[in-house]
């Protein structure tokens, strides 16, 4: 929800001094500013996010002088950090910071032992090391998520069947596009010889698809269900990722590279939007905040997993990146190998996505609501019939 506010126009023009709270009777001129809070869906209602702080907010601020631009002062008792949460029945102990801090522990743990052991040092005490941490940091994420009262991922949301499947089928299908966004420019500035700039706008057609057809591809998903779309699309991608292993030295974008991006970001067209949508939908509606940070979080940990194992399971080691031939070679490999992977998640939606039942009655139509998932889900599901 946005609001504006009033604001000193000095913290906003170059080169004027803001005054501190001891020359704060100086005239000042003031300008609207839009600024938002985030409403924050919960069991006990709403909590209004970033709008108290802590009773030792001086002390706090000090080091940085902050408290004498931005003194906390005129406020009541319950305008405070600890009477915000207690209002809604939440302790400070009550915040999952052991779920927290395992949870960067494993992932740190584990990337820094993939990449590292690509280099051929696999049985290196350091990364056999940083791999049993990692492993065992995720195994106790999950004993702590079990028995804490507020965890930071309730995992009782995976009992859903159809999140559990949506959210097994972003982890392949990102972690794919991850790691091979990763490995393509690469290839077109060692192998093909593109400069950076043309390395990256090489790319761009896959941006422009995902903006022009995501809505309609949301729209029919929310016709026919999910199922088709999420099974196919991610074979059509499948397909583009193949097309990739076809760019070698010669670098011709509109015989090489072009079509394999258009193949590529159509089928990404296809799967994203009913893929984000139905990992909203499928867990209860006062779930839906937490199921797209979870399907994020799924998404983004299947790029770094695949951005650490991908290059060493087709052979890119540390080297392999300053010899173009080389490099060709395992980035050929690199491009079948998430092939495979992508159109393994194709057929694991088709076997576990079920389409939601159809109301026997008609609904009344609503305005349509467009969103384009190229980087995250929808803020909320579209759930029309």
């Amino acid at each position: 929800m946005k609001q504006p506010v009033r604001s000193p126009a000095e913290l906003l023009a170059p080169g004027r001094a803001i005054r501190n709270r001891q020359n704060k009777h100086l005239p000042a001129e003031w300008v609207d500013v839009p600024t938002h809070c985030v409403l924050v869906d919960t069991p006990d209602g709403k909590l209004l996010w970033d709008t108290s702080c802590p009773r030792d907010w001086e002390t706090r601020w000090a080091p940085t002088g902050l408290q004498d631009f931005f003194p906390y002062e005129k406020v009541s008792d319950d305008e405070y950090l600890d009477s915000r949460l207690k209002q809604i029945g939440v302790a400070p102990g009550d915040i999952d910071y052991v779920g927290s801090v395992l949870t960067v522990v494993a992932l740190v743990g584990i990337s820094y032992g993939l990449i590292q052991g690509s280099s051929g040092n696999w049985t290196s005490s350091v990364v056999l090391g940083a791999l049993l941490i990692g492993v065992v940091a995720a195994v106790a994420f999950v004993v702590v998520e079990l028995r804490v009262r507020a965890p930071i991922v309730p995992l009782d949301i995976f009992k859903s069947r159809q999140f559990s499947a949506t959210n097994a089928v972003t982890l392949l299908i990102y972690g794919m596009l991850g790691g091979m966004f990763f490995l393509l420019p690469i290839e077109l500035q060692q192998v093909s010889h593109y400069g950076p700039t043309a390395a990256g706008a090489s790319l761009l057609p896959i941006t422009f698809m995902l903006f022009a057809l995501s809505s309609r591809s949301g729209g029919l998903s929310a016709r026919i269900g999910p199922r088709l779309q999420m099974s196919v699309g991610p074979i059509v991608v499948a397909a583009g990722l193949a097309l990739f292993a076809r760019i070698n030295g010669g670098g011709n974008y509109l015989l090489e590279v072009l079509p394999a991006v258009l193949v590529f970001g159509f089928g990404l067209a296809i799967t994203v939007a009913p893929l984000t949508a139905t990992a909203m939908s499928s867990a209860p509606p006062e779930r839906s905040g937490l199921a797209s940070a979870v399907n994020n979080t799924v998404a983004r940990t299947g790029s770094l997993l695949a951005v650490a194992l991908l290059p060493a399971v087709a052979g890119i080691t540390g080297d392999s990146y300053l010899h173009p031939a080389v490099f060709e070679t395992g980035f050929q490999h690199a491009a079948f190998i998430a092939s495979v992977i992508c159109g393994a998640g194709g057929l694991l939606a088709a076997a576990t996505i079920r389409n939601p039942r159809r109301p026997a009655e008609p609904q009344p139509r609503t305005d349509p609501l467009y969103h384009c998932a190229a980087d995250s889900p929808p803020l909320r599901a579209d759930t029309r019939g």
